[in-house]
């Protein structure tokens, strides 16, 4: 175990900073997309946050985002490279529905005072290409898209 601690920290400033990066792509990729109602990421302009990030975050922003999807079921169960987990800090990308997950137990006005909406997908980035992330993302959220559509197109006809 020791010989394995010691060698994860030999490659922790490199998994750090290729994460980092990776993340602030991503970032923008999902600001931009039509399936994310918004991104929630310090590296970003658009953040609240970006200049106390600038001021003293230094090799990068962090590897932890969160975003909001209408749709959150059919966009996590359609992610084919991004695994499902509650975990944080693996060199695999991970995404949580922090909403029904880590903060399920909390009342709703505990988790919305958190961020937390029903609409909330929190990833934690890994170390895979951000082409294929950024493809297995946007696939996902094409989904999601759609099941959105198709849903509101059953109410309305029910209207």
């Amino acid at each position: 175990s020791a010989f394995m601690i010691a060698q994860g920290l030999e490659t922790l400033a490199l998994r750090l900073s290729r994460e980092s990066a990776t993340a602030l792509e991503l970032a923008g990729f999902l600001e931009g997309h039509a399936g994310v109602g918004g991104v929630a990421y310090p590296g970003l302009e658009s953040s609240p946050h970006h200049a106390l990030a600038m001021q003293y975050l230094t090799g990068g922003f962090g590897a932890m985002m969160t975003f909001e999807v209408e749709s959150p079921a059919p966009f996590l169960a359609a992610l084919r490279v991004i695994r499902m987990a509650p975990n944080l800090g693996d060199t695999r990308t991970l995404v949580v529905h922090p909403w029904t997950t880590t903060h399920s137990r909390l009342p709703e006005t505990a988790r919305r005072a958190a961020g937390v909406t029903p609409h909330t997908i929190r990833m934690s980035v890994g170390v895979e290409s951000v082409e294929d992330l950024k493809r297995d993302l946007d696939q996902a959220l094409k989904v999601a898209l759609a099941s959105g559509q198709a849903a509101a197109g059953q109410t309305a006809a029910l209207v």
